[in-house]
């Protein structure tokens, strides 16, 4: 550690690390045959090296001056097989207005925005896109490694070794910082999901519509023969 790690004890007994980039140590353990409801919280201190990073939410169109609050997404950790651990490391990261980052609210209403994480492969996944804007349709693959962090990103590869603007190293705290883009639009609903019916019965009216017209016409046409 090269720092203190902090963490505190509520007074209802929660528990919590105020150590930014370190709260995925805590682990909450509930035994379902203790009749009392017996809590334990057990703090694990991985002695491997690791890599802290962030992750700034950004427009595709120009990822160099844009920032996109309101992006969510959960981190996940895989195996040596390449699947996802369960759970994620972290849920319900949201992006903030103001500079993009991705946040993870913590107990304490304080927010984590640095991610300290061990040599392996990860998976951020987007659960909800910016207003306006198209669902990333894959994750973002992060690798940390002793050569560095290397990402995929709408299926470009990016290494902080490397000159891409895609990354950025910071000389003070040497925190790597991803960014992660967004294309703007409009995502069509999924066959047969609930979105898709709108689509159904708009397009049954206007068939519905056309076929009343050519009734009307050829009512008219009859009329007009009729009278000729």
């Amino acid at each position: 550690l090269t720092e203190d790690l902090c963490f505190t004890i509520g007074a209802n007994g929660i528990v919590w690390i105020s150590s930014e980039g370190h709260t995925n140590w805590l682990k909450t353990i509930d035994d379902p045959n203790d009749p009392n409801g017996t809590r334990r919280y057990v703090i694990s201190i991985p002695n491997k090296p690791t890599q802290t990073l962030s992750f700034k939410k950004v427009d595709a169109s120009d990822p160099e001056h844009s920032i996109l609050p309101d992006a969510k997404f959960d981190l996940y950790r895989l195996t040596d097989a390449e699947e996802r651990e369960e759970p994620a490391l972290y849920t319900g990261l949201i992006s903030r207005d103001g500079d993009g980052l991705l946040v993870y609210r913590l107990n304490n209403g304080q927010d984590q925005t640095v991610f300290e994480l061990t040599y392996g492969t990860y998976h951020l996944v987007e659960t909800e896109a910016p207003p306006g804007y198209m669902m990333k349709a894959g994750p973002v693959v992060i690798r940390v490694t002793g050569n560095g962090v290397t990402y995929e990103d709408n299926g470009s590869a990016i290494d902080s070794k490397g000159n891409s603007s895609g990354i950025f190293v910071s000389d003070e705290t040497g925190v790597v910082t991803l960014t992660v883009v967004n294309t703007s639009g409009i995502e069509l609903p999924a066959s047969g999901g609930r979105g898709s019916m709108l689509f159904y019965l708009l397009g049954a009216g206007l068939l519905l519509g056309a076929g009343l017209v050519l009734v009307a016409g050829v009512l008219d046409w009859k009329r007009r023969s009729d009278e000729g």
